[in-house]
């Protein structure tokens, strides 16, 4: 149902009503905890070592979204890292990949150190 309402709305809605239906398949803003926990929890499912975590909050402009950017230093094996990724970013429509980046030790079979940056827009509560 979410996934349909981020992508357009109900059969048949005018422009006019598609917008509200968009902006309600949005999570509110009160699930952010349990957004942020399911994400941690998939890394270390994936087996991957989130260091810490820089959450940043910020209105959207003319929206009554917030974007949460997200920093987040990792450490594990390299496909664990892009494994855990693609199950979150299906998981989770609201949320995006800005960047990632890895740094592997001197050799290809070491766990790699890395930094993936993300950002969740939730519904501002007004």
């Amino acid at each position: 149902e979410r996934a349909r309402l981020l992508a357009g709305g109900r059969p048949g809605a005018t422009p006019a009503t598609r917008l509200p239906d968009f902006y309600a398949a949005f999570p509110a803003e009160d699930a952010l905890p349990q957004l942020l926990t399911r994400l941690h929890a998939s890394a270390a499912a994936h087996g991957l070592a989130l260091l810490r975590s820089d959450y940043r909050i910020a209105d959207e402009p003319g929206t009554p979204l917030a974007r949460v950017s997200l920093q987040l230093p990792v450490h594990g094996e390299f496909e664990a890292v892009y494994g855990w990724l693609a199950e979150a970013l299906a998981d989770m429509p609201a949320l995006g990949l800005e960047a990632v980046g890895v740094r592997r030790g001197d050799t290809e079979l070491a766990p790699v150190d890395g930094e993936v940056r993300l950002v969740l827009f939730v519904r501002r509560a007004r």
